[in-house]
């Protein structure tokens, strides 16, 4: 898996309200600050595993609660996958739903999971 220098990803690329990182950020811990918290406290036990979706059109297209979290920590690298074509779309009943949210859905949820140990819970 590539890694990027934090720094570069966030001068790089853009979140995707074009408002800026600190007001992404700002956001992220004000409305989901349970789910930040739980992904911090995983991340420090056991790494950052899933990468950041970096889209073809410059923007994040997966991972902006890791990133926040990784700029909280003070990390200087994360992992990174290039996205190339665009993006999935996921369609349910009436309402088109990006993809990468679910996949950093999943993901929070899998960082939920992990055990003292380092280890999915099964």
């Amino acid at each position: 898996m590539e890694t990027k220098p934090l720094a570069q990803v966030l001068a790089t690329y853009r979140d995707g309200d074009e408002h800026g990182w600190a007001t992404e950020f700002a956001w992220l811990r004000s409305h989901h600050a349970e789910q930040i918290e739980a992904l911090a406290s995983s991340i420090r036990e056991v790494g950052m595993h899933s990468p950041i979706l970096l889209g073809s059109d410059g923007r994040i297209w997966d991972g902006h609660h890791r990133l926040c979290v990784a700029d909280s920590l003070g990390l200087d690298d994360v992992p990174v996958e290039r996205a190339s074509g665009k993006k999935k779309q996921a369609t349910f009943g009436d309402e088109s739903i990006r993809i990468g949210y679910h996949e950093a859905v999943a993901d929070l949820a899998r960082a939920c999971l992990v055990n003292r140990t380092g280890r999915a819970a099964a």
